[in-house]
């Protein structure tokens, strides 16, 4: 998800529910249709050009500029990050391959204290992970998760927009895609793209554990994401050119 207001905890705690909902707050039948899943599937299948790999560098985004990134990362209240230790501090270093195959070299990582496993994409400008994410992902799993927020900013404007209109199916969609863009990440730098479906189990237990849930009316359950991670695997399989072991980041 891409914050896009000034980070305060409650800001954040407020933003996660858009996508969590305590455990008493769910009713109804949220299933997804099995149509978002294969037309998620279907935009990458029929992407132009064939590589997925060129299709995401020709509608990549342009970057926040420096100079504000830097004012937004400032805007970070300092009492809300938590200094990483060493053991933290060498899971967010095994990012930067993840940044640099999508050009966002300068995208800092902030982890915070939030009672929940949570991460998501700081106007573009700083990933916000929450030090319970960070502690129970594994260097790997991080970096599919990392990979999913940096999807977000290839469908940003359409996020938006289905937020603003209440497209609830239309958010479940666009999230398919991030993990989409997650699986041609990791396939692309040579990584497990399983990291991805490990990752998102962890998350969901985690947060389930402690009262919340995926809100089923914006989110794909566990199974419907984990049905598309095996068809968008065996997609990336073919469309993705895996780099030579020495290449490898």
């Amino acid at each position: 998800m891409i914050i896009r207001s000034k980070l305060f905890i409650t800001t954040l705690l407020n933003l996660a529910a858009f996508t969590l909902l305590v455990h008493a707050q769910q009713t109804g039948n949220t299933a997804m249709p099995a149509s978002l899943g294969k037309e998620a599937l279907d935009y990458f299948a029929k992407s132009e050009n064939g590589n997925l790999e060129s299709y995401l560098k020709r509608i990549r985004p342009v970057g926040v500029s420096a100079d504000r990134r830097a004012r937004l990362v400032a805007s970070i209240r300092k009492e809300d990050i938590v200094s990483p230790s060493f053991q933290r501090q060498a899971k967010l270093d095994a990012l930067r391959p993840i940044f640099i195959y999508h050009d966002r070299a300068g995208i800092e990582v902030k982890v915070v204290r939030l009672g929940l496993a949570w991460a998501g994409f700081f106007e573009g400008a700083a990933i916000v992970v929450s030090e319970e994410a960070v502690d129970i992902l594994t260097a790997d799993e991080l970096q599919a998760v990392v990979a999913h927020e940096l999807g977000h900013e290839y469908f940003a404007a359409e996020y938006e927009l289905a937020r603003n209109n209440k497209q609830k199916d239309k958010v479940k969609e666009l999230e398919l895609k991030c993990d989409g863009v997650a699986i041609i990440t990791l396939s692309g730098l040579g990584l497990n793209p399983n990291s991805l479906s490990s990752a998102v189990s962890k998350l969901t237990k985690f947060n389930e554990r402690h009262g919340m849930r995926n809100n089923p009316a914006l989110m794909a359950s566990l199974d419907e994401r984990l049905s598309f991670f095996q068809g968008m695997t065996k997609l990336a399989e073919t469309r993705v050119t895996k780099p030579p072991e020495t290449a490898r980041l």
